[in-house]
Parts: C-alpha cells; sequence; structure tokens
C-alpha cells in the first residue's frame, strides 16, 4: 500500500458530529470524483474509487444525510496492480435531485457561495474532502509533496 492511500484510509475513518461539515465533505468528495447519472427526468449519482474505506465513508453520508436508494458494486481491475474498484451508485430519483440541489452541485456559480462552506469547521471538512477524492501525498520522510487534480478551475475557490 502508497502512502497516500494509508493517509486515506485514516481520513476516511474519521467520524463527524456535524451535520453540515459532513456534507462539506460530501460536496469535496462528489466535485473531486463523482458522476452525474441522467436517467429520464431522474438524476443519480455515480462515485467509484479503489479504497474500501472511502467508499463506506461515501456510502455512510449518503445514507446518514439523504434518503436515497443505493447499491455498491465491487470489479476486480484487469490492469496492472488488480486492484478492486468499489462504485457507490446513486439511483436515479427525484430525492436525488433534491440532495445535489441543497449540496449546489448542480449550481453555475459551484462551491463559491455554497452556504454550506461558512464555518471554519465545513472549511476543513472540504479540504479533507478534496483531498480523499482526488489527493495525493509523499511519505514525510522524503521531500513533501501535496497534489490534488480538479479539472474545475473555480473548485478550490471557496477556502482560499
Amino acid at each position: 500500500m502508497s502512502f497516500s492511500n494509508d493517509v486515506k484510509n485514516e481520513l476516511a475513518r474519521l467520524e463527524q458530529r456535524d451535520p453540515n461539515s459532513d456534507k462539506a465533505e460530501l460536496v469535496a468528495l462528489l466535485r473531486m470524483s463523482g458522476a452525474i447519472v441522467l436517467r429520464g427526468m431522474n438524476v443519480g449519482i455515480h462515485f467509484s474509487t479503489e479504497n474500501a474505506a472511502l467508499a463506506r465513508k461515501v456510502l455512510q453520508l449518503l445514507k446518514s444525510n439523504y434518503q436515497v436508494q443505493t447499491e455498491v458494486v465491487i470489479t476486480r481491475s484487469r490492469r496492472l496492480k488488480k486492484n478492486n474498484r468499489y462504485q457507490v451508485q446513486v439511483m436515479p430519483s427525484p430525492m436525488v435531485s433534491k440532495a445535489m440541489t441543497e449540496l449546489q452541485l448542480l449550481s453555475v456559480e459551484g462551491d463559491l457561495k455554497n452556504p454550506l462552506l461558512n464555518s471554519h469547521a465545513a472549511k476543513k471538512t472540504y479540504l479533507r474532502g478534496a483531498f480523499l477524492g482526488g489527493g495525493s501525498v509523499s511519505r514525510p520522510n522524503s521531500d513533501y509533496h501535496l497534489e490534488m487534480v480538479t479539472t474545475n478551475e473555480t473548485f478550490p475557490q471557496p477556502i482560499i
């Protein structure tokens, strides 16, 4: 296992007690590694990761905050490392559209004016979610290197 994977396992196991911080973390996770699924007029979510603890975290955040129907699919990669891939799928329904509206995942402005990110604690969990969804970090005994990759240039704006 890589050092990044060890760090992600530890962070994914941290538990929150604040619903707004939970939602802030979920926003970042879904923005970094989630995809929108359209079926007719309904919207769903697809989240994919190689980290089992992270898949459990996303599933727990979705189930504890929203009344959505989920399904977890585990597949084995046929390439190089042959790791398991965990896919959390939220079945398209009107409830998912309400959740995505509350999380502002369908908003043109994105996270720039998201009221879920007003507190310091929410910003910290947002950063944690961003790292879990698309970050890597090098082992501290060598040169330090933290990296988060996103295709959306406005994504980091709420925390700057």
